[in-house]
């Protein structure tokens, strides 16, 4: 209910109970009030009744079959997403969203079985870049790369690093620095 519903109910409650201290006795009929959608109440004469309408909350529930993944399979799935999300700093979201696009799942259980291998490969693939040892010359070229692409993006990268580190001579900047640098601006 709105709030503006819930206001209208207790302003009438309130009605009702002054009535009774003052003496005044509703109908012998239970007091009653009808609350619509649209926040219009409903009584009739001196008798009033609450009525609040509400469904019950449905949900669709889809069972796999034989024609997705196994069990054992979604679970390497989900462990290899948990892995790229520890490796590469981004968000378990980010990573589903990015396999649901690419290969058109709703969820990762209803995946079909003949699509497992190429979701496997993918992920697989994906691991072994993101598992290969960082080296500077690598991050550098990174950034410079994807910097690129967007609008006045070495410059906004180097006022990062001016902000942050002190500095906006990127080769000034640790291992370390660059690869935050990396994930802060998603490159």
């Amino acid at each position: 209910m709105t709030d503006d519903t819930e206001r209208k109910k207790g302003e009438l409650v309130d009605f009702m109970a002054e009535a009774i201290k003052r003496g005044k006795r509703p109908a012998e009929s239970m007091p009653s009030i009808s609350v619509k959608g649209s926040g219009n109440v409903v009584g009739n004469n001196n008798s009033v009744r609450i009525t609040v309408h509400s469904k019950p909350a449905t949900r669709l529930v889809v069972s796999p079959s034989s024609l997705h993944i196994s069990q054992a399979q979604a679970a390497e799935i989900k462990d290899m997403v948990d892995r790229l999300a520890k490796l590469q700093g981004h968000t378990h979201q980010k990573l589903w969203t990015t396999l649901q696009r690419r290969f058109r799942f709703t969820s990762y259980h209803l995946l079909p079985v003949d699509q497992y291998p190429e979701v496997d490969a993918y992920l697989r693939a994906w691991l072994a870049k993101s598992a290969a040892p960082r080296t500077r010359k690598s991050m550098l070229a990174r950034i410079h790369a994807q910097a690129k692409k967007i609008a006045n993006g070495l410059e906004t990268i180097k006022a990062s690093a001016r902000a942050d580190y002190g500095t906006e001579r990127l080769s000034e900047l640790t291992d370390p620095q660059l690869w935050q640098l990396i994930l802060k601006h998603g490159l």
